[in-house]
Parts: C-alpha cells; structure tokens; sequence
C-alpha cells in the first residue's frame, strides 16, 4: 500500500496510521476520525453549578454524578444517565476506554496480544456501578434512539456514553442542540494518566494490489482526490459527515464542538487510541457483551466477567493466530 499512496500517507495525522500497519508496513489508510467518551449536556451543567473543567479524576466524575442524582427534580431529569446496555457496540466503546493502555496504547501490540488481563478493571468495574446504578432502567434493554434521540436530546438525561457519529442525528432534529449543548468528558481509566477520550479512525481503506495496474491507479486518484482535493474533503466531512484524517485540516471548518475537540486530542496525542479494534474477531459478540450484559443484570459477578473474558479472548486469539 506505502508504495501506492506515500505522498498521501505523508499528509495523514501520523497517530491514525497505526490503525492500518502491520510489520511496520501501511497497509491501508485511516477514513477519518471519530471519537467517544461521557457525552454530556452543556446546558444541564450550568444549571447543576457544574463546571466540566474541574472534573480532574474519578472521584470528581462521581461527585458530579451525585450531585445531578441530588438535583435530579429541580432539573427535570428521569435519571443521570441513559446507558445503551442493549447495545453491543457500546459495551465494546465503553470498554475501549480501560483496554487502551494495557496494549501500550500500540495497535500492534493489541493485535499480537494473546491475553486480556483486565489491568484497569476494577475501574471499569467502579464506572459501571456508577452508572447502573444511576442511569434509566431497564438498563440492558436501552437502545440508541430511545438513549440519544429520546432522553439526551430532550433533556431528560444528563450524560450518555457515545460518539461524535451522533452528531448527524442530533442535527437532523435541531443543530442547535449540537452546538450549543453538546459536549464531551474524558474517562479516567488509569491513575497516572490524565482523563482521555478514545479517539482515532474506526475504518481503513485499502487498495487491492492483485488488480491491474489500471485499476489499482484509479484507486490512488480516487484516494488521492478524497483526501487532498477541496471537493474531495467537502465530500468527506459534509456527506461522510467524518473528521478528515489529514494534517492539514483548518479546525474551525469542523462544524460540530465535540468533533473540534476529538480532532484536537488526535492532534496534541493525547487521545487514547482504537486498540479495542485488534481484539480477536467475535469477541465482542460471543463473550465481551454478553457478559456485560449478564454483569449489568445482576446475573454475573465481576470476577466471573473477568475470568470468562480472559478466557475467551486467550482462546480465540490462540485459534486465529497463524504462526
């Protein structure tokens, strides 16, 4: 791939290319940038005394949380939360947070890892009750449009736990919404790092190189004219409706607040990265979410979730490596 798209791998944010190399080789290119962390509204903040900039480590995350449960009647909320239990995708998001810096914040050292140890899991642990016990019940059966279309945007939560891909929902019902009430908190998942949001790109695009030599430079003039041309970056930011990958992207032309700010993080480093996506494959849907969910339920205990998880993940990773 390097060979095909140098030039434009030279222009893309150094930190997302990880996402798409192997052996220190780039095997395909990051499509754009997304992130996720505690979506939270601006607006029910203020109106709680709230100011998100204080929110420094778990424990000032947990008194926030109690201080909205205290004020749950003054400020019209259902619950402090709405938690998608229901939803795998976000079991495997909310997860993303504790697992980053176990694989050394290294994709490459996700993908090769053959155990999960749950090094930040009595903080995953800490978070989850937390949230179960403040969020809308029945928690394993909230689904995203009731969680983000129903309760967040019509004020009847404080936080849900999401990404920057809402963003083009939320403006389909108001824009205003998302900038003026949209933002987005950190999770504190390791005690000697500061709070991080995940953040990087969720897809790669590669080009087939056992196509002919036509086709496989159509491609590179397709990449080249998405990524470096002012149409092409039009149609990546206002149709993809994705964050350009690319170095040189003018941060005010990004329309939504909590998309700047994730384009931000990527920039300075200090984003987590996306090495939940190196996990074996079927993980998450035959071991990580049905776990959490039974966890989420009052079905399991955690150090069963952990030792389940363990055990699956060192499986399958066995199973699907080839040496």
């Amino acid at each position: 791939m390097l060979h095909y798209c140098q030039s434009l791998s030279q222009g893309m944010l150094p930190q997302l290319l990880g996402a798409g190399t192997l052996d220190d080789e780039i095997l395909a290119l990051p499509m754009g940038i997304e992130g996720f962390g505690f979506m939270y509204n601006k607006e029910i903040f203020a109106k709680a005394g709230i100011d998100p900039k204080k929110i420094q480590n778990f424990a000032d995350f947990k008194q926030v949380v109690e201080t909205l449960d205290d004020k749950k009647e003054e400020l019209g909320l259902a619950e402090v939360f709405a938690y998608e239990g229901e939803d795998e995708n976000v079991a495997n998001h909310f997860f993303a947070n504790f697992a980053a810096s176990e694989f050394d914040d290294d994709n490459n050292v996700a993908f090769n890892a053959k155990e999960l140890n749950w090094k930040n899991g009595d903080r995953m642990k800490e978070y989850t009750d937390l949230i179960n016990q403040h969020t809308v019940q029945p928690v394993v059966t909230m689904t995203n449009p009731h969680s983000v279309e129903d309760l967040f945007f019509n004020d009847e939560v404080a936080m849900i736990h999401q990404g920057n891909w809402i963003v083009p929902a939320l403006d389909d019902m108001d824009p205003s919404f998302v900038q003026e009430k949209l933002g987005i908190l950190p999770v504190f998942a390791d005690d000697d790092l500061p709070g991080r949001n995940v953040a990087g790109s969720n897809w790669v695009i590669g080009i087939n190189k056992t196509k002919s030599k036509n086709e496989t430079q159509a491609a590179v003039e397709f990449l080249n004219f998405l990524y470096t041309s002012e149409k092409g970056k039009e149609i990546v930011s206002d149709e993809f409706q994705l964050v350009p990958p690319t170095k040189d992207v003018d941060i005010d032309d990004i329309s939504a607040p909590v998309s700047r700010q994730l384009y931000q993080e990527v920039l300075d480093d200090t984003a987590a990265p996306m090495t939940y996506k190196q996990e074996p494959y079927g993980f998450l849907r035959a071991s990580l979410a049905p776990n959490f969910q039974k966890y989420l339920a009052g079905q399991l205990s955690w150090e069963e979730l952990t030792k389940r998880t363990s055990a699956d993940f060192k499986q399958m990773r066995q199973v699907q490596t080839v040496d």
